[in-house]
């Protein structure tokens, strides 16, 4: 008796396990259904404002949509900064200038400096007279 008890549990369980995966297969087809309406009512928002996004949205929304894509602003290395004033302030010699490197190479010392290194656009990185502070 107790071999047909196994039978019958074993049945059993077979039986279950085929209903839970039926029930896989609904919550699936659940899913992508949720899916298909969630993605409609995103794209109708994402159409209505995604011209008032900054960059940093943009990539932002890319990075989720496709976690490996590398966004513009990923593939730009950063640099290391490139000159260094006497106060700390530093910059990468690249883009705009800092007003802080417009003002000290306006400035008498600034002057005296390029007098002394001609050729030369600002004290190089690191410079052994900067006090500590940095900026970028």
């Amino acid at each position: 008796m107790a071999a047909k008890k196994l039978e019958d549990l074993l049945a059993e369980k077979r039986k279950r396990e085929e209903e839970a995966a039926a029930l896989e297969q609904q919550i699936e087809a659940l899913r992508q259904a949720e899916a298909t309406r969630v993605f409609e009512q995103v794209q109708a928002q994402l159409q209505a404002s995604a011209r008032y996004f900054t960059t940093a949205q943009r990539n932002a929304l890319i990075r989720l949509v496709n976690p490996d894509a590398k966004t513009p602003r990923d593939r730009t290395p950063k640099l290391p900064p490139k000159y260094q004033l006497d106060n700390g302030l530093t910059w990468r010699g690249h883009g705009k200038k800092t007003k802080g490197f417009d003002a000290w190479a306006a400035s008498a010392e600034g002057k005296k400096w390029r007098a002394a290194h001609p050729g030369q656009e600002f004290p190089a990185y690191p410079n052994p007279k900067a006090k500590g502070k940095t900026a970028k």
